[in-house]
């Protein structure tokens, strides 16, 4: 079971490489989806898988100025989709 805390830490993580990246459109996007998650979790959770798919999405995002820290950022910009998936498929069983 997927706690708040486990996309928090995500969140956070996630914002911090995109504000050291300069990449301001991402992080304000992460920061909103964070700053709503203990109150509406459902709206959190839907603002985080909204930035997945498509073209130009947060899937085709990429650092440019810290590329050392690029895996670091791929394995959290997946861990942060799946832990976003689970929550919305417990929230589907209640």
């Amino acid at each position: 079971m997927v706690e708040i805390s486990d996309i928090e830490i995500a969140l956070d993580k996630l914002i911090i490489l995109l504000n050291e990246d300069n990449q301001k459109n991402w992080a304000e996007w992460f920061l909103k989806a964070k700053n709503v998650l203990r109150e509406d979790i459902e709206s959190s959770v839907s603002k985080i898988l909204g930035a997945y798919g498509g073209m130009g999405s947060f899937n085709d995002a990429y650092l440019s100025k810290i590329t050392r820290n690029n895996e670091n950022f791929s394995a959290l910009r997946t861990q942060l989709w799946y832990l976003a998936m689970e929550v919305k498929s417990q929230l589907r069983k209640n």
